[in-house]
């Protein structure tokens, strides 16, 4: 593999995650160079995934994904709410329409996410009646 992939891996691996899990996948990440004999790529691999979290976590724009522009107007006090819990405020924004979503908006800014979709809110119901009813 290379320094990329390795850092590809780490980085999804280690989204919200705790300290504690943080330091088990370290050493694990460390262990399994070591067995595969790529411990000389660590340096390149923390520089790979240094460019990785500059680039998802300091996003330049806003995303708003909405099921159709009438939700962005109908719900613009909720979303500059959650703007505003996301710390994003002076960023531009952009709207994407995805009829997938059915109604609601989701909201994207500096590598964080709030979906408050009527997609999730129905995948989330499903799931609690299938998981409840075994």
């Amino acid at each position: 593999m290379k320094a990329k992939q390795y850092a590809e891996a780490l980085f999804l691996a280690t989204r919200a995650k705790s300290d504690a899990e943080l330091d088990r996948i370290a050493t694990q990440f460390q262990t399994l160079l070591t067995k595969r004999g790529h411990l000389a790529l660590l340096p390149a691999v923390v520089r790979e995934l240094d460019k990785l979290f500059a680039q998802r976590n300091n996003a330049a724009e806003i995303v708003i994904r909405v099921a159709n522009l009438g939700d962005a107007e109908t719900q613009n006090d909720k979303i500059e709410a959650d703007i505003r819990t996301l710390n994003a405020t002076p960023l531009p924004k952009r709207i994407l329409v995805d009829t997938t979503l059915i109604g609601g908006y989701e909201v994207r800014a500096q590598g964080h996410r709030i979906d408050r979709t009527y997609k999730r809110s129905l995948l989330t119901l499903y799931t609690n009646l299938i998981t409840n009813n075994q």
